[in-house]
């Protein structure tokens, strides 16, 4: 099994944007965490997939779930997009998860929850993406990312006994996410922005292999394999 996310600079253009999807999207992932995905790129997720903001609603309306491609999980109330191959499995529901509450000096924390079905097995596959706060530096800011890091543990705890997934930019180098594993456990190192390693998976086991690969961002994106048969 193979899982990936990217950090996709918020400045950048469509053209860019799509361009950094398309280039992890190559990379054949079953799962894919994006961040700094503004709402105003939903169209570049249009274009190469569908995009789901209420999966449960497509349900109800009678519409059958796609088979081919990716569809990408939005959800209304705010949040990173997670993206499924829709022939490995099906993205049954997303919804927003706040990690750390905003003030005026910090932007507060949005996570987005996703549960997948895979296809093959009827596995649940429970999946969080998040960007938890940068600058530190500064007293604020250092405050929420403790309090969404605390929260993310929080939310992994919640789902024991399913298949755990964590994606995303920690902005702290090989932030530790228990009980879950990082990608870079056991593998070579590899930087994913300047000299540090932000950006990564958290699964149940240990990843068979974790790479950092360029694209138009200013992050590195990063892919995991896992091995299919050993992940519960």
């Amino acid at each position: 099994m193979k899982v990936a996310t990217a950090n996709v600079k918020e400045t950048l253009d469509a053209t860019k944007a799509g361009a950094a999807l398309d280039a992890v999207l190559a990379t054949a992932p079953q799962i894919v965490g994006l961040q700094e995905w503004r709402k105003g790129r939903a169209s570049v997720l249009a274009s190469r997939g569908q995009v789901y903001r209420l999966p449960r609603l497509r349900k109800r309306l009678g519409r059958k779930p796609a088979s081919s491609g990716y569809v990408f999980g939005y959800p209304l109330g705010g949040g990173p997009p997670i993206g499924v191959d829709a022939a490995w499995g099906e993205l049954l529901t997303v919804r927003t998860i706040r990690l750390a509450p905003g003030s005026k000096k910090v932007r507060p924390t949005l996570a987005t929850e996703a549960i997948i079905r895979e296809h093959a097995t009827g596995l649940l596959h429970i999946v969080l993406n998040f960007h938890l706060l940068a600058h530190h530096d500064r007293a604020a800011y250092l405050a929420g990312w403790k309090i969404g890091r605390a929260k993310a543990i929080q939310w992994v705890d919640s789902w024991a006994g399913f298949t755990r997934w964590v994606f995303g930019d920690t902005n702290d180098h090989l932030m530790g996410l228990p009980p879950l594993t990082s990608c870079w456990q056991g593998n070579p190192l590899e930087p994913t922005l300047g000299r540090r390693t932000i950006d990564n998976v958290y699964g149940e086991r240990k990843a068979v292999s974790a790479h950092a690969f360029n694209t138009p961002s200013d992050h590195d994106a990063v892919v995991a394999d896992y091995p299919t048969k050993e992940h519960r």
